[in-house]
């Protein structure tokens, strides 16, 4: 998951107002995170595994923060083995909402993933 140290984020919230993490330090975990997960994957399942998919949520801040940041980094996170990386915002999520999805990998598939319909119920 990305989001600030609990004890941060709760100092944060009381004097300095922020509620979500800054776009820059979401970036720099986002980046932290995966090059951590690329460890564990290439230690642990390169044998068994050929294609893996990382799917890192976001918690403390939201794709939209991130949408001017994201759109010039095309290309910047294909050195790591995953066959796709997706990040998953749940930030402000709803009972029932749907979540945004934006690809980082693979290239093709670059971008935000938007659900037409929020605020529906999934079955009904």
């Amino acid at each position: 998951m990305v989001m600030r140290d609990k004890r941060d984020a709760f100092w944060q919230r009381i004097l300095d107002k922020k509620v979500t993490m800054e776009p820059l330090e979401a970036l720099d975990k986002i980046q932290k995170l995966i090059d951590r997960k690329e460890e564990l994957r290439g230690s642990r399942y390169t044998k068994n595994v050929k294609n893996t998919i990382l799917v890192l949520q976001l918690v403390d801040g939201s794709l939209y923060s991130l949408r001017f940041i994201l759109k010039d980094l095309k290309g910047e996170f294909d050195s790591h083995g995953f066959c796709e990386v997706w990040l998953a915002d749940y930030t402000g999520r709803e009972a029932y909402g749907d979540i945004e999805l934006f690809c980082l990998v693979p290239p093709e598939r670059w971008g935000f993933y938007q659900r037409p319909c929020p605020y529906r119920k999934p079955y009904g």
